[in-house]
């Protein structure tokens, strides 16, 4: 089976090949005719836009073909676009991906993705083998982090927060910044900062963190993604305790969409985040959405705990203030 699929690969990554060097030559082609005295009324973003046009479309029937053949799974998509809509894929991650998985490596720029064709011949840069390798583990990083575990393990906070810094920077030294571990580092850095709370600066360094956290996911994964669910809870929670209770909401509404879509609608998560929406609800007087939020969180304590649980006691006591 290993073999089937570094074979599937392998014909993947040179149909791609083919396809960008028969772009490259087209375009070079349409060039060279329009330097020749062609007609100029289009300019040269016409020939550009059609054969770039062409060959993503034949690139597509590549893909759904190969996941057809391979994962016998259907790709019930028209496009690209068609695909990041419905299923709310970032256009960006997304490419990441196939960089990654094809060895397709473009220029670094802000592309277009609106545009019929966001990508012209200067935007390759190269296509490089893809091969099967060990992740290796930076040591001195590595060690530094392990550190870190060892001293919150026994209470020194301050020491493990300096360690797990300087292991953010080395992990980002030598895999670059847009790395997973990167991201949850950050996200473990911010989750200390919360923690020891004795300050409203440690609440502004750990909202700046979570921020980077989803920037990040954002790119690797899209904002659809179970991970962006934990760092909206967290960014919605730390704006409710700084008293912003209108961006608080709209985190923390976020979070409950994809704890929704991903564990369900009666997780002990979700009614965490009922009560929590429905307390920055109250703070912005509205009253009748908070009643309902806390009609939910309660529904779900008592579901999961039974009735005499001292969740579903402590929900049903602060039920009823909105009666």
């Amino acid at each position: 089976m290993v073999a089937k699929s570094r074979e599937d690969l392998d014909h993947l990554h040179t149909d791609t090949e083919e396809i960008v060097s028969d772009e490259v030559a087209a375009t070079k082609k349409k060039s060279k005719k329009k330097k020749g005295g062609g007609s100029g009324g289009g300019g040269a973003s016409g020939p550009v836009t059609k054969t770039t046009s062409a060959g993503k479309g034949k690139l597509w029937k590549l893909l759904v073909e190969d996941v057809l053949q391979h994962f016998l799974y259907t790709l019930e998509y028209n496009s690209v676009t068609h695909m990041c809509t419905t299923c709310g894929v970032s256009k960006v991650s997304l490419l990441r991906e196939f960089c990654n998985k094809t060895g397709v490596q473009i220029t670094l720029k802000d592309y277009k993705f609106s545009l019929t064709a966001p990508f012209n011949e200067g935007d390759l840069a190269c296509i490089v083998p893809v091969v099967k390798h060990t992740d290796f583990k930076p040591l001195e990083a590595s060690g530094l982090y392990e550190l870190a575990q060892v001293q919150l393990q026994s209470g020194n906070i301050e020491v493990a927060l300096d360690y797990l810094s300087e292991a953010v920077q080395l992990f980002a030294q030598v895999f670059g910044p847009l790395h997973v571990n990167i991201a949850n580092f950050y996200k473990v850095i911010a989750q200390i900062h919360h923690a020891l709370g004795d300050s409203k600066l440690r609440n502004v360094v750990a909202l700046r963190l979570l921020y980077r956290v989803r920037y990040l996911i954002m790119l690797t994964h899209g904002e659809d993604h179970p991970e962006m669910s934990n760092v909206d809870f967290y960014i919605g929670l730390l704006l409710s305790n700084a008293g912003h209770y209108e961006e608080s909401q709209a985190y923390l509404e976020s979070a409950l969409r994809l704890q929704n879509k991903f564990h369900g609608s009666q997780s002990i998560t979700v009614a965490t985040i009922h009560h929590l929406l429905a307390n920055s609800l109250t703070h912005i007087a509205a009253f009748a959405e908070a009643k309902q939020n806390k009609r939910k969180a309660y529904n779900i304590y008592r579901t999961k705990f039974g009735p005499d649980h001292a969740c579903t006691v402590q929900s049903y006591k602060k039920r009823e203030v909105y009666h």
